[in-house]
């Protein structure tokens, strides 16, 4: 509500002319209405401002915590994967137990896996690359998070020197994993 500038009666929002006295309400009278904030609504704004700010640091560098734990989980989960899937298969007693690297977020993994010996010819490695993909796809189905891409890159020493073999990507359906050559 506005003031009259005349006789000091209250005027409606949006009136032209003082009800009380009849007087034209000027523009500026109507622009400049008091307004008051009471203590509730301070402290209720104080009290919003505070809470923006506590969930601002609950989730700042959430990510990369995030990031930082999956890369642990999953190098251990790999290291099981690749003991068991080297025993299964019998590739680990022939061309020794591969070394790996991991790059792990919640959402996608690259591994790479490389055999002290070889050469393992293409159904070995797409063999090998497949069940240690299929496995982390299912260690991170278990731990509660849904990968987008999961790679594991299969490598090895032969004669000449280490030798890529290629990789097994995962894109959400474990049916249909998929064994990529490398180029040669």
């Amino acid at each position: 509500m506005a003031i009259c500038p005349s006789c000091q009666g209250k005027v409606e929002e949006g009136a032209s002319a003082c009800p009380k006295c009849g007087k034209a309400i000027p523009a500026s009278a109507l622009e400049n209405i008091p307004t008051r904030t009471s203590g509730w609504q301070k402290l209720v704004i104080v009290v919003s401002v505070l809470l923006l700010i506590v969930i601002a640091f609950t989730f700042y560098g959430a990510e990369k915590r995030e990031d930082a734990a999956a890369q642990v989980i999953f190098s251990q989960q790999v290291a099981g994967i690749v003991q068991t899937v080297s025993s299964q298969s019998g590739l680990g007693e022939r061309f020794g137990v591969p070394g790996f690297t991991v790059k792990a977020t919640p959402k996608a993994a690259e591994v790479v896996l490389a055999f002290p010996s070889g050469p393992l010819n293409q159904a070995q490695a797409s063999m090998y690359g497949n069940a240690v993909c299929a496995s982390l796809a299912q260690a991170y189905v278990r731990k509660g998070y849904m990968p987008r891409q999961l790679r594991v890159v299969v490598a090895g020493e032969q004669p000449g020197g280490r030798a890529v073999y290629g990789q097994s990507v995962y894109n959400g359906n474990i049916d249909a994993l998929g064994w990529e050559p490398a180029s040669r």
